[in-house]
């Protein structure tokens, strides 16, 4: 049985709402995601998923995590993925800077 997670039902980063856009908002086939967008560099989009306790179990026993992308026959995109929590939040904003990827 597949269990998708779903995204987080809150703020990207906490305190930086005013920078989001929400994908999807007026599309009901799709769910809503709420990202934070930087527009100065890579045109970069970050969003935060909640897995479940369930699929954090899941997790911790060594299920993996799967992503699916509609690429609607573009070339794919560079996508990371990575964990952090509302403590990390200061790290993310500065891995999330242009100046963070030209390294």
């Amino acid at each position: 049985m597949l269990s998708y997670l779903q995204p987080k039902d809150g703020p990207v980063i906490a305190g930086e709402e005013g920078r989001e856009r929400v994908y999807a908002q007026d599309q009901p086939q799709y769910h809503p995601l709420r990202t934070l967008v930087e527009y100065d560099g890579f045109g970069a989009v970050l969003s935060r998923w909640s897995p479940t306790g369930e699929q954090r179990k899941a997790i911790a026993e060594g299920k993996d995590i799967y992503l699916e992308l509609l690429t609607f026959h573009e070339p794919l995109q560079p996508i990371l993925m990575f964990v952090a929590g509302d403590e990390d939040a200061e790290a993310i904003k500065a891995a999330f800077l242009p100046i963070a990827r030209v390294q």
